[in-house]
């Protein structure tokens, strides 16, 4: 895994205004930069306080300027690169109205990982070691907006990227969690020695590095619902995991909940759907609930049984 950091403007002020950056792009003589990004890289982007007005022509020779926002200058966003390099074949020359023109062909398509935190610009150019004062501008190698950073320097702003936001995740689950709903009830020793093992090791149970514990039987106060795990992952994305101990051909609660928790979540803690995961975990899974499940972006994970940990639970019960 390589670490990289690029720059792009502001949204065009007809943009959506929840819009978010998301991809890599440099111009048409820049491809040996950006030709070394490889699925699985992680990039920062950073968003200017301005940029360039796109000038459309029309036939008649009318002129229409498509203006930008006021950036924020900060990096906004962290990505994953998904997909190796290529040309944007949906691009095309774009005229400036200071009378410059850009081709950006070449495309990094990425996944976004975090897009609800921020870093000023004075603190990224103390982490890169350049005055506070930098613009940035003609950033990036052979000034192509696109640099890779170290693992160290990745850290770093990953450290500051969380921080920024952490203080106010934490506030939005205790408020979404503050009004009780109902109790749990009903739970038998096999769901009931899953989740603790998932809880207790969540890295090591369900097979995944850099896993932690959130918080067991979070509850949404507002509707009473209860998410079995909440965990963190390696990229700090939220996961809410659903035990299930069977899943045959006909089970549909497992997979609803997942898709019904993952989508609360992401309301609660106002970021985008794709930043949060749900997981469904099972000691027998079926093939049409797994096919069903991935079509709606729901991870299904299979677990070998822990026959000793429910004869203990059956046996207190």
């Amino acid at each position: 895994m390589r670490f990289w950091l690029t720059t792009q403007w502001p949204h065009l002020k007809s943009d959506p205004p929840n819009a978010i950056h998301n991809g890599v792009w440099v111009k048409q003589d820049k491809r040996r930069v950006i030709a070394e990004m490889a699925p699985g890289d992680l990039v920062w982007i950073y968003e200017s306080q301005s940029g360039k007005a796109i000038v459309q022509e029309s036939a008649d020779g009318g002129r229409r300027f498509l203006r930008r926002r006021i950036g924020r200058g900060g990096v906004v966003t962290l990505a994953e690169v998904v997909e190796p390099p290529g040309e944007d074949l949906a691009s095309t020359e774009e005229q400036y109205d200071d009378g410059t023109k850009a081709w950006w062909q070449w495309k990094a398509t990425t996944r976004i990982v975090d897009s609800v935190g921020f870093i000023p610009r004075e603190d990224l150019n103390d982490v890169l070691s350049y005055k506070r004062n930098n613009p940035l501008r003609g950033f990036g190698t052979e000034n192509s907006g696109l640099m890779e950073i170290t693992p160290a320097q990745h850290l770093v702003l990953q450290s500051a990227f969380l921080a920024s936001h952490e203080e106010q995740d934490a506030i939005r689950l205790r408020t979404g969690s503050s009004i009780r709903g109902r109790g749990v009830g009903g739970e038998g020793p096999v769901h009931l020695a899953l989740k603790n093992a998932i809880a207790l090791d969540p890295a090591g149970c369900l097979g995944e590095d850099g896993l932690s514990l959130i918080q067991m039987e979070f509850p949404f106060g507002a509707t009473g619902d209860r998410i079995d795990v909440l965990l963190r992952d390696r990229l700090n994305w939220f996961v809410a995991v659903e035990v299930e101990p069977e899943c045959p051909a006909s089970h549909i609660a497992g997979p609803l909940q997942c898709m019904k928790y993952r989508s609360m979540l992401a309301y609660l803690l106002e970021r985008d759907v794709t930043e949060v995961r749900a997981l469904l975990v099972t000691h027998e899974l079926s093939a049409e609930v797994r096919a069903r499940s991935t079509r709606y972006e729901i991870e299904c994970l299979l677990v070998p049984r822990l026959d000793e940990v429910y004869a203990e639970h059956a046996s207190c019960s």
